[in-house]
């Protein structure tokens, strides 16, 4: 792995580190607007136990589910077990290996509602 990406991830797990202790002392969320930082977040607040900050992640993902967010994956680890700064990462998988219910009725009705741009969008 290239020593510049290791150090672009611990960059990124720092900045969501730091938005998450934001949160935990003012309980407000800064205004984030990388799909990537809120899912570090999100799953920062999954294994921090904090329901009300997965909630807030999960309600701001809502936003972020489109074509190419939900039919496209990228890992959110590599394999050193890094978090990498990717820019298209499946919602609807990381919303179920989380237990994001919000985030995946919201993925299971866009699915329902856009069944043939989906079907499209795959190719089929």
């Amino acid at each position: 792995m290239d020593p510049r990406q290791v150090v672009r991830s611990f960059e990124y797990l720092r900045s969501a580190h730091a938005g998450s202790v934001e949160y935990l002392y003012t309980g407000v969320m800064a205004d984030i607007k990388e799909q990537d930082m809120l899912l570090h977040i999100l799953h920062l607040a999954h294994r921090w136990e904090l329901p009300s900050l997965f909630e807030v992640m999960q309600i701001k993902l809502v936003e972020y589910i489109s074509l190419d967010t939900y039919d496209m994956r990228k890992s959110l680890y590599n394999d050193r077990n890094f978090l990498t700064n990717n820019t298209t990462i499946l919602v609807l998988e990381e919303a179920e290996e989380r237990g994001a219910d919000i985030l995946t009725d919201n993925c299971n009705m866009f699915e329902k509602d856009n069944q043939d741009a989906i079907k499209r969008f795959k190719g089929y």
